[in-house]
């Protein structure tokens, strides 16, 4: 016969081993895209930590340690049920073997999407446009590629013109954007397939991942995700 045991409580561990990183250094105009980057990268690479060791007890109390390693300030995620949460909040104790310093500890919000969104400097809902969405960054500096134009400045609008096909034909939506350029000059760009814009501010692209996070976390709103 099998019999099902539960585990009402747990006990958690996470020991981190953190590579070696040199001191940083003031950023310099040539390294601004890749600082911008690298954050992103970071942001982005929040890792899984496998469990290493699991022991359980006749009390139905388990302890579980997990076991990874990080480079810099590279976030590490453990999934837990709101339950399990609840539990391991009060038994976490996470250490660094290198020496590194750990900042601290957060978890997704179990409050609705639409009320996170408005507390965002971004003004973007759930299902925002592309217009929306460069409205929503006007003001902002940017680097824009389309073919052999090529400039840096910042958004000034964006909008939308209808243009003729011909007599029996309707006519065709085409999305124009005006950037501000650096030396003052105003150019108005096609916004096609072929365009890059590249964001150049740091912040408004921190502000940018948190949006999409909170939007790829309505995929698993059942879970709650522990960051380190």
């Amino acid at each position: 016969m099998r019999q099902a045991i539960g585990f009402p409580s747990l006990f958690l561990a996470v020991t981190l081993i953190a590579s070696a990183q040199q001191p940083a250094s003031k950023p310099t105009a040539k390294s601004l895209h890749k600082s911008i980057d690298a954050r992103t990268e970071a942001a982005a690479v929040s890792s899984q930590l496998p469990v290493t060791r699991v022991s359980l007890y006749k009390n139905g109390v388990g302890f579980f340690e997990h076991i990874g390693r990080v480079t810099g300030n590279q976030s590490v995620t453990i999934d837990f049920t709101t339950a399990q949460l609840n539990d391991e909040l009060q038994s976490l104790t996470a250490i660094d073997l290198n020496g590194g310093r750990i900042a601290g500890a957060g978890y997704n919000s179990t409050t609705p999407l639409e009320e996170q969104l408005k507390a965002l400097p971004l003004a973007l809902g759930q299902d925002p446009t592309a217009i929306d969405f460069y409205n929503a960054i006007r003001g902002a500096r940017v680097e824009v590629r389309s073919g052999t134009v090529a400039i840096t400045g910042r958004l000034l609008n964006i909008e939308v013109v209808n243009v003729p096909d011909g007599d029996d034909k309707p006519a065709s939506e085409k999305r124009i954007i005006t950037v501000i350029g650096d030396a003052g000059e105003i150019r108005t760009i096609d916004l096609t397939a072929a365009t890059q814009v590249r964001l150049l501010d740091a912040d408004l692209h921190t502000d940018v991942t948190r949006y999409l996070q909170l939007l790829a976390s309505t995929r698993n709103q059942g879970l709650r995700h522990l960051n380190l």
